[in-house]
């Protein structure tokens, strides 16, 4: 199986103009990814930059980017950085579960397999949460 990792997009609303290069980023990952065949990206955390002053306009350019990709045998994997995570008292709630219908978004570890693969998923923690995964995933 072949994929792409890819991570720290930091999507902004500035400078004026941002919100298409980000859209033409999100494109040419899964452009590349459609032409090297592969069936996932996965993109390792800060997809949002600002995660108190998103704009509508941003969210609905990576949802559709995101759908797009889908729609051509590519899917997105999500997982949240630190800039994806609105409050540190609740890790799991992410402004990414805006793009499950058209994403697969992980908040917590997790091992995904296939025909002759898998990978281990590590979303960003707090460092003593994180270390703690980091343990849990290496017995896996």
């Amino acid at each position: 199986m072949r994929f792409i990792v890819c991570g720290d997009i930091h999507a902004r609303n500035k400078p004026e103009g941002a919100l298409t290069t980000y859209r033409r980023l999100v494109r040419a990952i899964s452009a590349k990814a459609i032409a090297e065949g592969c069936q996932f990206v996965f993109f390792a955390g800060d997809l949002i930059h600002e995660k108190h002053c998103v704009l509508v306009e941003m969210l609905i350019y990576l949802y559709e980017e995101f759908a797009w990709a889908r729609a051509r045998g590519v899917t997105w994997v999500l997982m949240p950085g630190n800039h994806d995570i609105p409050a540190k008292h609740k890790p799991t709630v992410t402004i990414l579960h805006l793009f499950r219908h058209v994403a697969r978004v992980y908040t917590s570890r997790a091992k995904l397999k296939g025909d002759g693969w898998s990978i281990y998923l590590n979303p960003w923690r707090l460092p003593e949460q994180f270390k703690a995964q980091c343990k849990d995933l290496a017995q896996m």
